[in-house]
């Protein structure tokens, strides 16, 4: 972190501006919240008028945050694939629909961010699909209540869709309107927030297992958490300003950087290590849950609250990768972190697989947590050599979209195999693809790159 922070002092000593320092250091490598807080450190308060409105503004994202993060835990998605799964819903089918729902996420997210460089998003718009959002919580209640799978995959569709308006949106809006130096401040409301998570986790699953009909009493809380933060969004009286006065041809853009990416036999291969990672980390995440309540129901605390156990150490886990991850990019470089941090997240499947027990599932979901956090850094790190500024910025903006296209064909097949040879056998499936798939991919990328560089 002073390395950071000297970083940004030279930065400004030199006439930049604090946004474009940020926005530089984050396509770097950087972690967003590293340089967030070097910035607080570093910039200080700046005019007091406008630090009275930022600090209004923070008090109102520090209360949003708050319920969003409480209504995440009640509602959490986990438990409602073991909803969907207890009122009837096939594995296959619910690895479809949950596909469905990250692959509209995926395309919806670059299509939301052009038309936020164009249109002026209001706060009044951003409210309403919080909302919406919201609204997609009674649809589970009543759902759950009816058995009903259709209205099931309606508040999974409803969701998918008023999320990414509600969180990207609201997001891009106190980038906007926030000045850097107070972002330090919400990453630190963010780690409270995750401790939030955590509490509500296990509240909605004490609810849930203890009193009968108790999803109805979790999901309207998670209901009403999330109207109140739409709520709140709505008092922000704040807008997301157009960028642009014109539409970029976006997918004329999009076919031009693919074809560059893919001629690049580096990224390609990076690419193609990346998607494998994350259908791994995205299937494995429609099941987890489910098996955790059918095959150690009853062990443990049971039901819902071996879950919550589970997912607790999850949400805990993520405090302390970042600072995990910082001494193994300091110590090791970004190979030797892409192979162990790999290895990492194919020790969660394989231990779903050979060691099912709530004790080595909990540990090995830190494991994954903390390997994902280390490959994603070593990712960014590589790609900081392989591309050019423009390119690399647009890399890092279409990748989720890239990763996720081949969803349509690896979903399908991998919630075929969970209905027809059971969850243990997808597990064991995806722990081996990251080992027998993955690992020699990074080998092939670690050749090219002393190739290409003559390191």
């Amino acid at each position: 972190m002073p390395n950071l922070e000297k970083e940004v002092k030279e930065r400004l000593a030199n006439n930049q501006s604090i946004e474009k320092i940020r926005l530089d250091l984050i396509s770097q490598g950087y972690l967003e919240s590293d340089v967030n807080m070097a910035v607080s450190s570093v910039s200080g308060f700046i005019a007091q008028k406008e630090g009275k409105e930022n600090s209004r503004l923070v008090a109102k994202a520090f209360f949003k945050d708050l319920f969003d993060r409480l209504g995440f835990g009640f509602g959490s998605q986990q438990y409602i694939n073991i909803l969907f799964f207890l009122s009837g819903a096939s594995l296959f089918l619910i690895g479809i629909v949950n596909g469905i729902r990250v692959l509209l996420i995926a395309l919806l997210n670059p299509l939301v961010e052009e038309w936020a460089r164009v249109k002026k998003l209001g706060n009044s718009f951003i409210a309403l699909n919080g909302f919406l959002f919201a609204a997609s919580f009674v649809l589970v209640i009543i759902a759950r209540y009816l058995n009903n799978i259709p209205l099931f995959i309606a508040a999974f569709i409803v969701g998918a869709i008023t999320l990414v308006v509600f969180g990207n949106s609201y997001s891009k809006l106190l980038k906007q309107n926030l000045r850097p130096e107070k972002r330090g401040i919400l990453s630190k409301i963010s780690q409270i927030g995750l401790l939030l998570t955590a509490v509500s986790l296990f509240a909605s699953a004490f609810i849930m297992d203890k009193v009968t009909d108790g999803y109805a009493f979790s999901f309207g809380i998670a209901a009403g958490c999330f109207v109140v933060s739409a709520f709140i969004m709505f008092l922000f009286r704040r807008s997301l300003h157009k960028q642009e006065t014109a539409a970029s041809n976006f997918m004329g853009e999009l076919r031009t950087h693919v074809s560059l990416f893919l001629k690049n036999k580096l990224i390609l291969v990076l690419l193609i290590a990346s998607t494998i990672t994350a259908f791994v980390q995205t299937i494995g995440n429609f099941y987890y849950g489910i098996f955790i309540y059918t095959f150690l129901g009853k062990t443990g605390f049971g039901g819902f609250l071996n879950v919550a156990t589970v997912f607790i150490v999850a949400t805990l886990a993520s405090l302390v990768a970042p600072f995990i991850t910082r001494i193994n990019s300091k110590a090791y470089g970004k190979f030797p972190m892409l192979v162990f941090g790999t290895l990492l997240i194919a020790i969660m499947p394989l231990t779903y697989f050979y060691n099912p027990n709530l004790v080595s599932i909990s540990m090995a979901t830190m494991l994954g947590i903390i390997g994902a956090a280390i490959v994603g850094v070593a990712h960014g790190l590589l790609i900081l050599d392989l591309l050019h500024e423009a390119d690399r910025r647009y890399y890092f903006r279409v990748s989720n979209l890239l990763i996720t296209i081949p969803y349509l064909i690896t979903i399908p097949l991998g919630s075929y195999i969970a209905q027809l040879y059971g969850l243990r056998t997808l597990f064991l499936v995806l722990g081996v693809a990251l080992v027998g798939i993955v690992m020699p991919l990074y080998l092939v990328i670690i050749f090219l790159y002393h190739r290409k560089f003559k390191v």
